[in-house]
């Protein structure tokens, strides 16, 4: 699939530029230090995707659930995974996506008007009833995903394995707004985010879904990349993303019977390598 002509909208391309320019302090006492990062780079070069993930990712993609320990409590409504496979989905091909780590919503950051007109679509979660709405049986409507790899392994397989799961968060939101008659309002937005990288550069997507009456589509986006060893680019603000996503779970878009529902296809955009 083509990359749209039209792009992602004007309002998502604003966080966008508010998420990348935004000034970020140093972290302190970390392998990302001035005197010691390139000796960090070097250390973790040519070596395995466990390795870049324990000194690496936690300062490129900062995880939720630590920032709420710390004091975040605005973060509390979300949950990670890590290496879980999104069994609770229904995945686009036979295969479930299984990311390194991905953050959503916890159960209870819905509320129980929202959980009970959802049930039908849900079923027995515990039990392993799969869902539009849902990765794996804690996580709801999941908008962040980072893909690993390490050693000569290429992003570009990242970059495939983060198209199909995202593919499944951008309709996720979409499907209800759909039912009410509201998708237009999703329509260029975007709803998602995802981060490949290994021990040299790092890719940030934003994810987003070209809506023509039943016709959805999610076409390549073009990523922000970021030398990693250039030194410390800053992380990327989680706070108004959430705004952004509890925004789109308002309890209004699910006020009206969902006994009719008839999920749309979707047209899952590839980059060619």
């Amino acid at each position: 699939m083509d990359k749209s002509s039209q792009g992602i909208a004007e309002a998502s391309k604003s966080i966008i530029k508010t998420l990348l320019g935004t000034d970020q302090a140093n972290p302190h006492d970390s392998l990302f230090r001035d005197d010691i990062f390139e000796t960090t780079c070097r250390k973790v070069a040519d070596k395995n995707e466990i390795r870049v993930i324990r000194d690496i990712t936690p300062l490129i993609v900062l995880f939720a659930q630590l920032l709420a320990t710390y004091g975040a409590a605005e973060l509390d409504c979300l949950i990670e995974s890590m290496n879980e496979g999104w069994n609770n989905s229904i995945p686009l091909t036979g295969t479930h996506p299984q990311p390194d780590y991905s953050v959503g919503f916890k159960r209870e950051a819905l509320t129980d008007d929202q959980l009970e007109k959802l049930s039908p679509f849900i079923g027995n979660f515990l039990a392993g009833d799969q869902s539009f709405f849902m990765a794996t049986y804690m996580m709801y409507f999941p908008f962040l995903k980072c893909e690993v790899k390490g050693g000569a392994t290429a992003l570009d397989t990242a970059d495939r394995q983060n198209a199909h799961s995202m593919t499944l968060s951008v309709r996720a939101v979409i499907e209800p707004f759909r039912v009410v008659k509201r998708e237009d309002e999703l329509n260029r937005r975007g709803m998602a985010f995802s981060v490949p990288h290994d021990h040299l550069l790092i890719r940030i997507y934003r994810h987003y879904a070209v809506i023509d009456g039943k016709d959805t589509k999610l076409p390549p986006s073009h990523p922000r990349i970021f030398l990693c060893c250039s030194g410390w680019e800053g992380e990327m603000d989680g706070i108004p993303l959430h705004e952004e996503r509890i925004r789109y779970l308002d309890a209004s878009t699910l006020q009206t019977d969902l006994s009719s529902y008839q999920p749309a296809a979707v047209s899952l955009g590839l980059r060619r390598s």
